[in-house]
Parts: structure tokens; sequence; C-alpha cells
């Protein structure tokens, strides 16, 4: 409920910040609204399952793969090249994730593995299928579009256990947590970015 409530609250700032952004046309926003959907819905729905079935530890390192996935999603789809250690890093890196996901002796969800790992992949092809967006726009005008767009279906599923909430009995330090994943990380991403 607390990621529903933390994805509306962003949406609605990158929707104040839109306003102020280039316009897309209307190819590009066909494309976001497609890959939005499937990128950021998608991706919260694996990912919040992954959280479910798995320790914190574990989808940590499956996440972490994501830049072994945009590359080999660069090299299959996108004719990027890469040379032969950069597929035995990725191989070792891969390998790395099974073993220490097999290791487990039975206290590993599968279905987790899959989950998060889904989630992971999802958003390393967004990483990569948006590569000629960032070409053209600005990173605010094509991310918060999709962002917006791509979470509604997200927002609807996620409605009903946002409105189940007692806000009152939501302790301070997880309000806090919540405020600077909304507001301060992305912030602090925006700005770093303006700065390069």
């Amino acid at each position: 409920a607390m990621n529903g409530i933390r994805t509306l609250v962003a949406g609605v700032i990158f929707l104040a910040l839109w306003r102020f952004s280039q316009r897309l046309g209307w190819r590009d926003w066909l494309l976001l609204i497609a890959i939005g959907v499937v990128a950021n819905s998608g991706y919260q729905f694996l990912f919040l399952q992954g959280v479910n079935l798995l320790p914190a530890t574990y989808n940590t390192m499956i996440a972490a793969t994501n830049p072994v996935w945009a590359v080999l999603i660069g090299a299959l789809f996108f004719r990027e090249r890469l040379s032969l250690m950069g597929y035995v890093g990725m191989a070792i890196s891969l390998g790395g994730i099974f073993v220490l996901t097999g290791g487990a002796e039975g206290t590993v969800s599968w279905l987790g593995v899959l989950f998060a790992l889904g989630a992971t992949i999802i958003w390393a092809w967004y990483s990569a299928i948006t590569r000629p967006l960032s070409n053209r726009y600005t990173l605010l005008s094509w991310t918060g579009l999709g962002f917006v767009v791509g979470l509604m279906p997200y927002w609807i599923f996620s409605a009903p256990q946002v409105a189940a909430v007692e806000f009152s009995s939501v302790p301070p330090l997880i309000w806090a947590g919540t405020d600077w994943i909304v507001t301060g990380d992305p912030l602090q991403d925006m700005l770093q970015q303006q700065e390069d």
C-alpha cells in the first residue's frame, strides 16, 4: 500500500514538473504509453511479488544484475557490440547469482526468484528501448510521462490496499522513508543530471 502512495505522490510531482518540459511527438506518446505500462506497472507487480516471496538480500542481488541484462538486450536487439570479456563478465555475474540463490538449502522460493528476475529484465529492457528518446528529449520530458501513464494500471490495482491503510497508525519512520524515496532521491538525481 505504501508503494502505491509513494508512486502516486511521485506521479503528481512529475505531472507538475512536466508542464515545464518539452512536448513529445505523437509517435513518441504512443511508444511511451506502451512501454510505460509494461515497464512501470509490470515492473511494480513483479517486483512486489518478489519482495513478498524472497528475503531482501536475494531481491537486491537479483536487481544488481540489471546492467548485465541491459547489455545483453542491447547486444541481442540493438546490435551493440560486446567483447568476449564482456560476455565472460556477464556469465560470471549471472553464475554468481545462481550459486548464491541456489545455496540456501531449500529456503529460496524459485517463484520469487522468477518474479524478481522478471522485474529486473523488464527494467533493463525499458532502459535499452528508451535510449532513442533520451537522444531527442530531456530526461524529465519522457520519464515523467512514461511514469505517470505507465503506472495508471498499477494505481487502479493498488487503490483498494491504499484505501484500507490507517494513515494515523503508520510509523513516522515509514513516512520519512516514503518522503525521501518520493522527493529527495529523485530530486537529487535530477539536480545531478542538470550539473552534468
